[in-house]
Protein backbone atom coordinates (compact mmCIF):
# COMPACT_ATOMS: atom_id res chain seq x y z
CA UNK A 1 0.00 0.00 0.00
CA UNK A 2 1.32 3.18 -1.10
CA UNK A 3 0.26 6.16 2.03
CA UNK A 4 1.25 9.92 2.25
CA UNK A 5 3.04 10.32 5.66
CA UNK A 6 3.15 14.17 7.14
CA UNK A 7 6.27 12.81 9.60
CA UNK A 8 8.65 9.71 9.98
CA UNK A 9 11.65 8.77 12.18
CA UNK A 10 14.73 9.01 10.35
CA UNK A 11 15.85 5.97 11.08
CA UNK A 12 12.76 3.87 9.31
CA UNK A 13 13.70 2.14 6.37
CA UNK A 14 11.59 1.06 3.13
CA UNK A 15 12.48 -2.65 3.96
CA UNK A 16 11.39 -2.19 7.72
CA UNK A 17 7.94 -1.62 6.25
CA UNK A 18 6.94 -4.91 4.49
CA UNK A 19 4.77 -7.38 5.42
CA UNK A 20 3.57 -5.43 8.83
CA UNK A 21 1.15 -7.06 11.37
CA UNK A 22 -1.22 -5.38 13.75
CA UNK A 23 -0.44 -5.97 17.47
CA UNK A 24 -2.57 -3.56 18.72
CA UNK A 25 -4.95 -0.70 18.05
CA UNK A 26 -6.06 2.65 19.27
CA UNK A 27 -8.26 5.49 18.53
CA UNK A 28 -4.99 7.92 17.84
CA UNK A 29 -2.13 5.18 17.34
CA UNK A 30 -1.68 1.73 15.84
CA UNK A 31 1.06 -0.72 16.23
CA UNK A 32 2.26 -3.18 13.91
CA UNK A 33 5.44 -5.70 13.42
CA UNK A 34 7.91 -6.78 10.75
CA UNK A 35 9.27 -10.06 10.52
CA UNK A 36 12.35 -8.70 12.09
CA UNK A 37 10.25 -8.16 15.51
CA UNK A 38 10.87 -4.18 14.95
CA UNK A 39 7.52 -2.28 15.63
CA UNK A 40 6.57 0.31 13.38
CA UNK A 41 3.86 2.86 15.21
CA UNK A 42 1.41 4.59 12.90
CA UNK A 43 0.11 7.72 14.51
CA UNK A 44 -2.96 9.85 13.91
CA UNK A 45 -1.85 13.53 13.47
CA UNK A 46 -1.15 16.02 16.24
CA UNK A 47 0.74 13.25 17.81
CA UNK A 48 3.99 12.88 19.17
CA UNK A 49 6.83 10.98 16.97
CA UNK A 50 8.09 8.00 18.78
CA UNK A 51 11.04 5.67 17.45
CA UNK A 52 9.86 3.20 14.59
CA UNK A 53 6.74 6.24 14.21
CA UNK A 54 4.87 7.63 11.23
CA UNK A 55 2.72 10.69 11.32
CA UNK A 56 -0.14 10.35 9.32
CA UNK A 57 -2.99 12.56 8.59
CA UNK A 58 -6.41 11.78 9.98
CA UNK A 59 -7.68 10.78 6.79
CA UNK A 60 -5.30 8.12 5.77
CA UNK A 61 -4.72 7.06 9.16
CA UNK A 62 -7.86 5.88 8.76
CA UNK A 63 -8.17 3.55 6.18
CA UNK A 64 -4.66 2.33 8.02
CA UNK A 65 -6.08 1.47 11.37
CA UNK A 66 -8.93 -0.98 9.27
CA UNK A 67 -5.43 -3.30 8.11
CA UNK A 68 -4.23 -6.36 9.46
CA UNK A 69 -1.79 -6.79 8.03
CA UNK A 70 0.29 -4.62 5.10
CA UNK A 71 3.13 -3.54 3.07
CA UNK A 72 4.11 -0.06 3.26
CA UNK A 73 5.38 2.35 0.54
CA UNK A 74 5.82 6.01 1.90
CA UNK A 75 5.57 8.46 -1.05
CA UNK A 76 5.92 12.17 0.55
CA UNK A 77 6.80 13.40 4.61
CA UNK A 78 9.31 14.68 6.18
CA UNK A 79 12.14 12.80 7.71
CA UNK A 80 12.75 13.83 11.35
CA UNK A 81 15.84 13.02 13.56
CA UNK A 82 14.98 11.56 16.85
CA UNK A 83 18.53 12.08 18.73
CA UNK A 84 19.16 14.17 21.73
CA UNK A 85 19.06 17.92 21.90
CA UNK A 86 22.96 19.22 22.77
CA UNK A 87 21.54 21.29 25.74
CA UNK A 88 18.82 21.38 28.54
CA UNK A 89 16.76 24.19 29.24
CA UNK A 90 14.27 22.97 31.31
CA UNK A 91 12.40 25.93 33.52
CA UNK A 92 12.15 25.12 37.14
CA UNK A 93 8.59 25.85 36.71
CA UNK A 94 8.42 23.12 34.33
CA UNK A 95 10.25 20.76 36.40
CA UNK A 96 7.79 21.98 39.02
CA UNK A 97 4.73 21.33 36.94
CA UNK A 98 5.79 17.83 35.39
CA UNK A 99 6.68 16.98 39.66
CA UNK A 100 2.85 17.47 40.28
CA UNK A 101 1.80 16.13 37.16
CA UNK A 102 3.43 12.68 38.54
CA UNK A 103 2.18 13.21 42.04
CA UNK A 104 -1.82 13.75 40.73
CA UNK A 105 -1.20 10.57 38.45
CA UNK A 106 -3.06 7.29 38.38
CA UNK A 107 -1.17 3.94 38.64
CA UNK A 108 -2.22 1.16 40.29
CA UNK A 109 1.40 0.97 41.29
CA UNK A 110 2.00 4.03 41.89
CA UNK A 111 3.65 3.57 45.74
CA UNK A 112 5.42 1.17 44.57
CA UNK A 113 7.32 2.88 41.88
CA UNK A 114 7.46 5.86 44.34
CA UNK A 115 9.34 3.70 46.43
CA UNK A 116 11.60 2.68 43.86
CA UNK A 117 11.90 6.22 42.83
CA UNK A 118 12.43 7.38 46.37
CA UNK A 119 15.38 4.94 47.00
CA UNK A 120 17.11 5.42 43.25
CA UNK A 121 16.34 2.08 42.58
CA UNK A 122 16.35 2.33 38.80
CA UNK A 123 16.99 -1.36 37.42
CA UNK A 124 13.82 -2.17 39.62
CA UNK A 125 11.50 0.18 38.07
CA UNK A 126 11.40 -2.15 34.67
CA UNK A 127 8.16 -4.28 33.89
CA UNK A 128 6.65 -2.41 36.66
CA UNK A 129 3.03 -1.02 36.04
CA UNK A 130 0.22 -1.52 33.62
CA UNK A 131 -0.23 -1.17 29.80
CA UNK A 132 1.95 -1.52 26.79
CA UNK A 133 4.43 0.99 28.27
CA UNK A 134 4.49 0.30 31.90
CA UNK A 135 5.23 3.62 34.08
CA UNK A 136 8.36 2.70 35.51
CA UNK A 137 9.73 1.72 31.86
CA UNK A 138 8.71 5.14 31.08
CA UNK A 139 10.66 6.64 34.20
CA UNK A 140 13.63 4.57 32.77
CA UNK A 141 13.65 6.23 29.50
CA UNK A 142 13.36 9.37 30.91
CA UNK A 143 16.56 8.13 33.21
CA UNK A 144 18.13 7.33 30.52
CA UNK A 145 17.68 10.39 28.11
CA UNK A 146 18.82 12.52 30.65
CA UNK A 147 22.21 10.42 31.16
CA UNK A 148 22.59 9.81 27.31
CA UNK A 149 22.39 14.05 26.65
CA UNK A 150 25.10 14.52 28.95
CA UNK A 151 27.55 11.69 28.33
CA UNK A 152 26.78 9.80 31.41
CA UNK A 153 27.14 6.34 32.15
CA UNK A 154 24.12 4.38 32.29
CA UNK A 155 24.76 2.36 35.72
CA UNK A 156 22.55 -0.86 35.23
CA UNK A 157 22.00 -3.19 32.46
CA UNK A 158 18.29 -4.42 31.91
CA UNK A 159 16.73 -7.24 30.98
CA UNK A 160 14.49 -6.22 28.58
CA UNK A 161 12.75 -9.96 28.51
CA UNK A 162 11.10 -9.06 31.78
CA UNK A 163 8.97 -6.40 30.15
CA UNK A 164 6.27 -6.05 27.30
CA UNK A 165 7.94 -6.00 23.54
CA UNK A 166 6.83 -3.11 22.99
CA UNK A 167 8.27 -1.37 25.90
CA UNK A 168 11.51 -2.91 25.41
CA UNK A 169 11.15 -1.28 21.98
CA UNK A 170 11.58 1.70 23.31
CA UNK A 171 13.98 1.48 26.01
CA UNK A 172 16.13 -0.71 23.40
CA UNK A 173 15.87 2.76 21.38
CA UNK A 174 16.59 5.19 24.13
CA UNK A 175 19.68 2.64 24.79
CA UNK A 176 20.91 3.32 21.44
CA UNK A 177 20.35 7.31 21.96
CA UNK A 178 16.70 7.92 20.39
CA UNK A 179 13.79 9.16 21.52
CA UNK A 180 10.35 10.54 20.87
CA UNK A 181 10.18 14.21 19.72
CA UNK A 182 7.79 15.02 23.20
CA UNK A 183 10.91 14.48 24.95
CA UNK A 184 13.50 16.20 23.03
CA UNK A 185 11.27 19.21 23.45
CA UNK A 186 10.97 18.78 27.41
CA UNK A 187 14.58 18.77 27.24
CA UNK A 188 15.14 21.59 25.29
CA UNK A 189 12.66 23.91 26.29
CA UNK A 190 10.51 22.55 28.80
CA UNK A 191 7.75 22.17 26.48
CA UNK A 192 4.91 20.62 29.10
CA UNK A 193 3.00 18.57 26.12
CA UNK A 194 4.69 15.36 27.02
CA UNK A 195 2.90 15.58 30.35
CA UNK A 196 -0.66 14.73 28.05
CA UNK A 197 0.48 11.43 26.57
CA UNK A 198 -1.06 8.55 28.32
CA UNK A 199 -2.60 8.53 31.68
CA UNK A 200 0.64 8.65 33.03
CA UNK A 201 3.53 7.78 30.52
CA UNK A 202 4.17 11.15 29.45
CA UNK A 203 4.81 12.21 33.38
CA UNK A 204 6.44 9.24 34.28
CA UNK A 205 8.78 10.01 31.65
CA UNK A 206 9.35 13.71 32.21
CA UNK A 207 10.22 12.41 36.21
CA UNK A 208 12.66 10.57 34.93
CA UNK A 209 14.09 12.83 32.98
CA UNK A 210 14.74 15.28 36.17
CA UNK A 211 15.81 12.80 38.55
CA UNK A 212 18.40 11.70 36.07
CA UNK A 213 19.40 15.59 35.62
CA UNK A 214 19.64 15.50 38.97
CA UNK A 215 22.27 12.71 39.38
CA UNK A 216 24.09 14.05 36.91
CA UNK A 217 24.29 16.92 38.41
CA UNK A 218 25.50 15.54 41.78
CA UNK A 219 28.16 13.16 40.30
CA UNK A 220 29.31 16.55 38.51
CA UNK A 221 29.68 18.05 42.40
CA UNK A 222 31.36 14.91 43.90
CA UNK A 223 33.98 14.70 40.97
CA UNK A 224 35.06 18.52 41.33
CA UNK A 225 35.17 17.62 45.24
CA UNK A 226 37.13 14.79 44.39
CA UNK A 227 39.60 16.81 41.90
CA UNK A 228 39.77 19.68 44.01
CA UNK A 229 41.13 17.26 47.28
CA UNK A 230 43.39 15.78 44.82
CA UNK A 231 45.13 19.08 43.50
CA UNK A 232 45.30 20.72 46.95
Amino acid sequence: MRAKALYYDDNISAASLIDLRAVKKYENSCYFKNPAGAFITFLKSPNQLVPGGIEFAEDVYGELEKLDELSLELISGEARSLELPAECGISFEAAAKAEDKWRLARDDFKNILDFLIAGRNWKKLLGIGGGLTPSGDDFLVGYIAAKKMEGMEIPFKLDLSWTTPLSAHFLKAALNGRFSNQISAFIKEGDLSILSFGGSSGAATALGVLKGLAENECLRRAADKNNTEVAS
